[in-house]
Order: structure tokens, then C-alpha cells, then sequence
């Protein structure tokens, strides 16, 4: 699944950017009370985080069974 030496920064991103919205952009919309904006953005970095905890694991998984 490593192909390319840039998979674990993609994995990075995917977490820092999940990790980011939750931290400053729903707490930004629910500050102003934009709710449907405030829904939208954490259910995109909660999928950026799932996403990459399960490339990671997947990834993980690859290596140790059957590289």
C-alpha cells in the first residue's frame, strides 16, 4: 500500500486537517450559531480522521501479513 514515499505525510494531512476543523472551525460556527455549517465541518473531520486511522491501520495490516 506504500507505493510512494509521501503515503504517511497523506496520512498527516488527513489527521491534522480532521484534528484542526474540530478544533477551530466548529467552534468558530457555533460561536456565531451557524449549526448547518457547524454540522458539516465536524462531519468532515471526523471522516478526515477515520479515513486516516483506517489508511494507517489498513496500511499496518498490509506490512506486517503480507509484505
Amino acid at each position: 500500500m506504500n507505493a510512494t514515499g509521501y503515503f504517511y505525510y497523506f496520512l498527516l494531512l488527513l489527521a491534522a486537517t480532521g484534528a484542526l476543523t474540530l478544533r477551530i472551525d466548529v467552534k468558530e460556527y457555533d460561536r456565531q450559531g451557524l449549526n448547518k455549517e457547524k454540522k458539516l465541518a465536524r462531519l468532515l473531520a471526523w471522516g478526515n480522521l477515520i479515513l486516516g486511522a483506517s489508511l494507517f491501520t489498513a496500511d499496518w495490516a498490509f506490512q506486517k501479513w503480507f509484505w
